[in-house]
């Protein structure tokens, strides 16, 4: 008796050191390669980015869910990298994309934003599917001009945990203070 289980415990330490070393597929997924453009160009900024999930907020675009005061979608004069339509929020107010792949091959994301009077602070979340929620910045108000994209804000560089890993997380644009105009959200997919 003393043999088969002095063997079962072998054989499970076996397994496990050959789990540490090997990791499963699902823990090793990456994000499938998507097309990119250099839309920031124009801005100075020759990254290669690709679009969130409805992230020009064109009809026809996959839905971000609203919350809050979202007033109504925006129609400005076309922009090149963001398309005709945007959103507007007032305090309060959110939105929450699709799901999206987040790994460190997609370290980060830039968008463009308004802010009414040059006041306020938008909050940028990751959602991760179980509920838990990752602070990636925080933007003032006072930073940006009509329609001016963001400075680069940290995606996958602090959502994944190591560099094999990838999860599905929404991100959530909500308007702490102020009322902001937004479009254009865009993922740069290649690790510096």
């Amino acid at each position: 008796m003393l043999g088969r289980t002095a063997r079962a415990l072998r054989a499970g330490f076996v397994v496990a050191a050959a789990l540490a070393v090997f990791p499963s597929a699902a823990s090793a997924a990456k994000c499938d390669k998507v097309p990119t453009a250099k839309v920031f160009a124009a801005l100075g900024d020759t990254n290669d980015y690709f679009l969130a999930p409805g992230g020009d907020f064109e009809a026809g675009s996959p839905k971000w869910q609203r919350t809050g005061p979202v007033f109504q979608t925006w129609t400005h004069p076309a922009l090149s990298l963001a398309g005709s339509t945007g959103m507007v929020m007032a305090t309060g107010g959110s939105i929450t994309s699709p799901k999206l792949c987040a790994d460190m091959d997609r370290p980060t994301l830039r968008f463009l934003a308004y802010a009414y009077q040059g006041t306020g602070t938008l909050r940028v979340d990751a959602v991760h599917e179980h509920g838990e929620v990752v602070t990636l910045g925080r933007l003032s108000g006072s930073a940006f001009g009509s329609g001016a994209a963001t400075d680069s804000v940290a995606f996958g560089s602090l959502l994944a945990a190591g560099l094999e890993d990838s999860k599905d997380v929404q991100l959530r644009l909500t308007a702490e203070s102020g009322t902001w105009v937004l479009d254009g959200v865009y993922i740069d997919p290649y690790m510096r």
